[in-house]
């Protein structure tokens, strides 16, 4: 990537007075101590600003665990940055946002000194707000061209709080009451073939302190005026790192097909 790169102390002062602080809030009782700012600009001119720290807990103490766990956590420090900071965010064309968080497990088996890092990638939207950008579907592949005509994006990707489960939460660009129940269940079958398979492929290759028995496909609706989320949740089972969709590999086969080509014809 080639990028600028601006100094921590210059960008905190040039984005906002509020986030030259030490520490930043998570909402949750956590913090994170920022380190640094650094703008990183691609060859396609996308910006991305990248924000360094360390938490004052320790998130995993076990080792690696896939980044898109703490979309959720860290999207408040994102928030932050929107709220305070909208007008040099906008003049600095800044498209999108990067908390990295380094921290040291408590457990460490070997001789050396290891460090592990997660990163939440946000998109800055035009509300203004944060969007969350699950990387383990594909930085561009959240809202993939469904079989079922739902259009759904991809919002967080987690485990817990039930054992053994993955949970994947969905947005809609429709109200859910407005979705025939059939059609909503087709969508999350089409996703336990797109997006699930592709993370549960991942967690065997680099995760595998990771158990996953079910997957939990959640469309999410709000909130509401009084603050209340409306979702809808199908369950799927897991067999060898694959979503058991129910449908035969053919099918399962031809759906991915059909999104492939229907993807590269857009791009």
């Amino acid at each position: 990537m080639a990028g600028l790169t601006v100094s921590g102390l210059a960008l905190a002062a040039a984005i906002s007075p509020a986030l030259a602080q030490e520490s930043i809030s998570l909402g949750n009782g956590g913090y994170l101590n920022v380190l640094d700012y650094v703008i990183e600009t691609d060859g396609e001119g996308v910006r991305t600003l990248f924000v360094k720290g360390e938490p004052d807990f320790v998130p995993e103490p076990f080792g690696p665990v896939p980044s898109d766990e703490y979309a959720r956590t860290y999207e408040p420090l994102c928030q932050t940055l929107i709220d305070n900071s909208w007008d040099s965010l906008e003049s600095e064309e800044i498209d999108f946002v990067v908390v990295r968080a380094d921290f040291e497990p408590t457990v460490n088996e070997s001789e050396f000194i290891v460090t592990r890092f997660h990163e939440a990638l946000f998109e800055v939207t035009e509300e203004p707000g944060c969007r969350p950008i699950p990387l383990g579907v594909g930085r561009y592949n959240g809202a993939p061209d469904l079989p079922s005509g739902v259009n759904a994006t991809a919002r967080y990707i987690e485990t817990g709080p039930v054992p053994r489960r993955l949970t994947m939460t969905y947005t809609l660009d429709t109200p859910i009451a407005e979705i025939e129940r059939d059609i909503l269940e087709n969508a999350a079958i089409e996703l336990c073939i797109l997006h699930a398979d592709l993370v549960l492929e991942s967690q065997s290759q680099y995760y595998e302190q990771i158990e996953t028995e079910t997957v939990a496909i959640t469309f999410a609706e709000g909130p509401t005026e009084r603050g209340i989320e409306r979702t809808e949740t199908f369950l799927f089972g897991v067999r060898d790192y694959a979503c058991e969709s129910g449908l035969s590999p053919m099918i399962s086969d031809a759906i991915r097909g059909r999104t492939a080509d229907e993807n590269s014809a857009e791009q």
